[in-house]
């Protein structure tokens, strides 16, 4: 299908396997082992179509670092693992010894997979171990996963424990609450988000240049110290385009394999790193005064904005609003994207930033009145807690901030009713607020939860509190942001154009676009030119030369195949289709009206669709074919194909001309340029009419312009407790928000 093909010629690319994750064991907190992962979703492998031929294959990538972390999980050549950095805090548990305290693991928790306490759970539970899993590939991404799905995901394959593989997958196991986890995201994520805001000091970018952080990367100590000095400060306000950012965001492994020529198909991200790069270069000539580069000098270019890209992301995240264990995840991933080769695995990457975040926890107040008033304001929940059932959800959030083996007494003291289920049984100090019927309130609904939250438990809204009228929104820039019901189905591969249709036609009910873009597919592979290289769980005997084996052959091969009409000879070696044979006489072409001899490539290809449709034929016979050969040593436009060829066209044309090519000297490009344009009437000159000597290396100086916000390096006193922060004012009117 020519919509979904690329012309960008595609080395085959392999889907990588994650190593098997180590385990973690920290606190106690259940009767029986509890193992807190989930599955990765299934993903079919397959490599976009371009000119390679051979099936998927599954091959292990390997990096420096990559081989680190292999070689830590494995046991093998132990001795070169780095060993972990001293904790500066010693965990502990929390026992409990009244009525009301709960288990609490200790230190800043990654909320999303701990255990939760039901309802009914005995507040006496002995503690078991929680076990946490984790993986990671570092890979250069344009030498990664070619599929557009292959985006780091959270999920992980759940392994089991040694107490579950004595005993069976009958041990009995304690049900989560999915109304608790969904609350303990919220109110951390909340929580760090206020947090981040209370922070008035700004990244010392001046200390911490490029350089330094790139060096930062293969030192634990450095490395523990930049991010501890990020989770202190505010993040840059780097200028990174949108659709890259989504990109980086998402941990994309096929940024640069959903490049296309195609100019209909190209994604954002490819047309926003096409802009980034030709400023660049732009500047570039422009500081050496060149109107020419070569090739190495633009590598060093490209290699330069890959390293600015990933560094101005990692610096512009704000290491206060996520968990150690997504800051060591984002930081290999950004070496991976930037060329960058560090000797640090993910567990002393991870080791780093838990020091660091355990550095800046303050001990919890015994008393709620006594946290200070400007961490009071965001919390999100009042303290006392009259919500018993949220203990455990309110003491994950206070220790993003605070250290405490138990949650006071004082903290606990709860009489709301559930929310109902239609608006108007709300009571008369709420029941004004809902439904909420225009979209430009929907700003205000936040407000109005915290009214709700006064008199009501609840999670989310019901649906019922909310009728607004349908509206398209724009197509998301890369498939990663689709709602949850389409991000499973997309990028996919087009069986054939009524499942295009049927693919696009389901996008646009809810998004409204006009072409989908190239990453928001997965093309086909060509088959390969010998057909023993198919790896099919069939045997067959090639070329098939019946019927009955062509439709089974049908039937296994894999669908990220396109098979070509026809099918190649050594595939299949009879006649197929229900067409008839093409006639080698061309009288007996009855069916469309053919014009002979095809003189033109364009006419043959019109010729072959055409009588494509009526016969079945391999190629057209060669008598019908009177196309003269191409005059050697000219270009299709008109220009020598060599040097050599151009300076003899110009001496026996007897050109006025006072160079000879090949012209080294910049200041005589633009002339030179400009006669070759004039006299062969051609709008592109061809690199080998000029030498182009390198120039220095480029400098970070090359990507300054002006949607850039530089950073502002000052340092302000730290928060002290009940001390309301001064927020620092900066010129916001070249920051780009999200």
């Amino acid at each position: 299908m020519d919509h979904m093909e690329t012309d960008l010629p595609d080395p085959q690319y392999h889907d990588t396997q994650r190593p098997t994750k180590k385990t973690r064991n920290t606190q106690l907190l259940h009767d029986e082992d509890v193992i807190l992962t989930s599955p990765i979703p299934a993903i079919e492998n397959a490599a976009k179509s371009g000119d390679s031929s051979l099936p998927p294959q599954n091959l292990e990538m390997t990096s420096s670092l990559r081989l680190a972390t292999k070689q830590t999980e494995s046991g093998e050549n132990p001795d070169q693992t780095p060993a972990p950095l001293p904790l500066l805090e010693n965990p502990q548990v929390l026992t409990d010894k009244n009525s009301h305290v709960v288990p609490i693991p200790c230190g800043p928790p990654k909320t999303d997979v701990n255990p939760i306490c039901t309802d009914n759970q005995n507040e006496n539970d002995e503690n078991p171990t929680h076990t946490v899993t984790r993986s990671e590939n570092i890979m250069e991404i344009d030498q990664q996963d070619a599929l557009s799905t292959g985006t780091i995901l959270d999920d992980v394959p759940t392994p089991k424990t040694y107490s579950q593989a004595l005993t069976g997958d009958n041990a009995p196991r304690r049900k989560q609450n999915p109304e608790l986890t969904t609350l303990i995201d919220k109110w951390t994520n909340q929580f760090r988000s206020e947090l981040a805001e209370l922070k008035e000091t700004l990244f010392d970018a001046t200390y911490w240049t490029r350089e330094k952080i790139i060096t930062a990367f293969d030192n634990p100590i450095e490395l523990r110290n930049l991010i501890y000095h990020k989770m202190q400060t505010k993040p840059t306000l780097e200028y990174i385009p949108q659709a890259i950012k989504l990109k980086l965001k998402h941990k994309d492994r096929a940024f640069f394999r959903t490049f296309t020529r195609r100019h209909d198909t190209r994604p954002h991200h490819q047309l926003q790193f096409q802009e980034l790069l030709n400023d660049a270069i732009a500047k570039y000539k422009q500081i050496h005064n060149a109107h020419l580069i070569n090739k190495e000098n633009k590598d060093q270019i490209s290699d330069m904005l890959r390293k600015k890209l990933a560094l101005d992301f990692w610096t512009n995240l704000d290491f206060t609003t996520i968990d150690t264990y997504e800051i060591a995840r984002y930081t290999l991933y950004i070496a991976g994207f930037a060329k960058i080769k560090p000797t640090l695995d993910f567990d002393t990457i991870r080791t780093a930033a838990d020091e660091a975040r355990t550095k800046l926890l303050t001990d919890l107040p015994d008393l709620p009145e006594n946290i200070p008033i400007q961490i009071q304001k965001i919390l999100p929940f009042y303290l006392p807690l009259t919500n018993r059932k949220h203990v455990r959800a309110v003491a994950i959030t206070l220790r993003q901030h605070y250290r405490f083996e138990r949650l006071p007494d004082a903290y606990i003291a709860d009489q709301r009713e559930p929310l109902p289920e239609l608006p108007e049984w709300l009571n008369k100090e709420t029941r004004k607020l809902f439904p909420v019927k225009d979209r430009a309130d929907l700003k205000k609904v936040y407000g109005y939860k915290q009214q709700l939250q006064q008199y009501y438990i609840f999670s989310k809204l019901p649906d019922s509190y909310f009728d607004l009228p349908p509206k398209k929104i724009p197509l998301p820039l890369t498939p990663q942001e689709l709602t949850p019901c389409f991000r499973g189905q997309f990028p996919f591969f087009p069986r054939d154009a009524d499942h295009f249709k049927e693919q696009v036609n389901k996008l646009r009910t809810v998004y409204a676009f006009e072409r989908l873009p190239n990453d928001y597919l997965i093309s086909k592979k060509r088959l390969p030119i010998d057909p023993n290289n198919l790896v099919l769980n069939t045997q067959f005997t090639f070329p098939i030369t019946d019927q009955n084996t062509y439709t089974h052959f049908l039937q296994v091969i894999p669908r990220y195949y396109a098979l070509p009409e026809p099918l190649p000879e050594a595939y299949i070696s009879f006649n197929y289709t229900d067409k008839p044979e093409l006639p080698t006489d061309p009288a007996l072409v009855t069916k469309i009206n053919l014009t002979l001899p095809i003189v033109t490539p364009k006419e043959l290809v019109i010729a072959a669709r055409a009588l494509r449709e009526h016969y079945f034929f391999r190629a057209i016979p060669k008598d019908w074919i009177q196309i003269p050969d191409k005059q050697t040593g000219i270009n299709d436009n008109g220009f020598p194909a060599t040097i050599e060829q151009l300076n003899q066209q110009i001496q026996q044309r007897n050109l006025p001309t006072k160079w000879k090519f090949p012209i080294d000297k910049q200041e005589e490009f633009p002339e030179a340029a400009d006669f070759l344009r004039r006299t062969f009437l051609v709008e592109t000159i061809p690199e080998f009419v000029f030498t182009i000597s390198s120039f220095p290396p480029p400098g970070w100086d090359i990507f300054v312009n002006d949607n850039s916000t530089d950073t502002i390096m000052m340092e302000t006193p730290k928060l002290n407790d009940g001390a309301i922060p001064t927020v620092l004012e900066q010129d916001q009117t070249n920051i780009i928000h999200e």
